[in-house]
């Protein structure tokens, strides 16, 4: 925390008041709501170099394209502690779990879906124009490795947390289908198709889980 106190100093000329820890993401990545005088920034830690570094070059690279991602606003000289534009309080898991008709989501959600999955293939397909994929972690190819653990990352930290029941053992199966089907797409086209895939399940809850 005191590497984000320190870069916060720097590139504002005042300490900020005492940092607000944000909850975890699921990663190991720790944020903190830094502020003062109405500033408002995010700050970030994560020992992971080569993790950062991806992200600066990512993040960098679709602000150029015009892009909609948060600003790089200073980044510490061990890159290891950096901040970042702050969007707001409110996380996407937060906004869907209150604004639900019942066990359907409003129709505001529903455009806010549309929405994404349209960004979604300009991120994929123009964005993926010019990128340097030498970066790519933790791998350079989004092979069968990175579609499981993608999956996976779905179930533990979306499917489990939204309080849905489901089997298990049905579910690895479907995990397995799903993997062989993407793997058989083209290279440019697997990655949207799984994050629409994954964004329609969970748009749609106990709906499709469980069926």
């Amino acid at each position: 925390m005191n590497k984000l106190i320190s870069l916060f100093s720097n590139t504002y000329g005042v300490p900020p008041d005492v940092p607000h820890r944000l909850p975890s993401s699921g990663s190991s990545r720790v944020y903190y709501k830094l502020e003062k005088d109405g500033i408002v920034v995010l700050g970030a830690y994560n020992q992971d170099v080569t993790e950062n570094e991806a992200f600066f070059s990512f993040s960098e690279h679709f602000s150029s394209c015009g892009l909609p991602v948060p600003k790089i606003i200073a980044v510490h000289p061990e890159k290891d502690a950096y901040l970042l534009e702050y969007l707001g309080d409110t996380t996407l898991y937060d906004f869907l779990s209150v604004n639900r008709i019942g066990k359907a989501f409003s129709p505001q959600t529903v455009d806010y879906y549309r929405k994404v999955v349209a960004w979604l293939s300009k991120f994929q397909v123009e964005a993926g124009k010019g990128i340097d994929y030498t970066v790519c972690y933790p791998r350079m190819a989004f092979d069968e490795q990175s579609i499981q653990w993608d999956l996976n990352y779905f179930k533990y930290y979306f499917v489990k947390l939204s309080g849905v029941t489901f089997s298990e053992q049905r579910l690895e199966n479907d995990f397995k289908a799903l993997t062989a089907f993407l793997l058989e797409a083209p290279g440019d086209c697997m990655n949207i198709i799984l994050r629409i895939i994954i964004y329609t399940i969970f748009l749609n809850g106990k709906e499709i889980i469980n069926e």
